[in-house]
């Protein structure tokens, strides 16, 4: 049989603003340094920060939050995301 091996190298997860591969309370500051002017966020941490999908903003920080807590997640986060 065939079988074809890969590994993933660039993961996307929505809410993985550090690039790390998780989604943490880290990602959170990211953001909020982001949004302050403290820090440089690059296009492809911008689109796994805008959780909600309707621009970059300090909602999407409390919905990681929301999320590391356990509440209900309406965004996906967590899972990966493909670009078009």
């Amino acid at each position: 049989a065939n079988a074809i091996s890969y590994v993933i190298t660039d993961a996307n997860l929505i809410g993985d603003v550090d690039l790390d591969g998780y989604v943490t309370i880290t990602d959170v500051t990211k953001i909020q340094m982001g949004l302050a002017g403290l820090t440089q966020l690059s296009d492809r941490q911008i689109r796994l920060a805008d959780v909600s999908g309707d621009g970059l903003d300090i909602a999407d920080a409390t919905q990681i939050q929301r999320f590391l807590a356990g509440f209900e997640d309406p965004y996906h986060i967590g899972t990966s995301f493909i670009s078009a």
